[in-house]
C-alpha cells in the first residue's frame, strides 16, 4: 500500500492480508478464484476508505504476485525434470 502511496498502518495491513486470505478461501469453487478476488479485496479496501483505483491495483499487484510464484514453481519444475532425464540417460549409457 505504500507502494501505492497510500498511507497504512500494521494492525490494518495485518487485518487486510487476514481477510483477503479468507476471501480467497472462500472463493474456492470459482476456477482460480479469477475476479472474486479481486472483487473481494476491492470491496474490502472500499470498507477501510481506500479508492477503488487503489483496490483494484492492489488486488491486480497480488495477482501478479502470485502469477511470478507459480512461474517460479514451474520453472524449478522443469529444472528438476530435466536433471532427472539427465541422470536417467548417464545410468543407462
Amino acid at each position: 500500500m505504500r507502494y501505492l502511496g497510500e498511507p497504512i498502518d500494521i494492525v490494518t495491513v495485518l487485518s487486510i492480508d487476514a481477510l483477503t486470505t479468507f476471501i480467497k478461501g472462500g472463493t474456492f469453487f470459482v476456477p482460480g478464484s479469477i475476479g472474486a478476488q479481486e472483487a473481494g479485496t476491492l470491496m474490502l479496501l472500499k470498507a477501510y476508505g481506500y479508492s477503488d483505483v487503489t483496490g483494484m491495483t492492489f488486488a491486480l499487484l497480488r495477482r501478479m504476485r502470485e502469477l511470478i510464484w507459480i512461474g517460479v514453481g514451474v520453472l524449478c519444475l522443469a529444472f528438476m525434470l530435466r536433471t532427472e532425464r539427465f541422470r536417467e540417460r548417464r545410468n543407462y549409457s
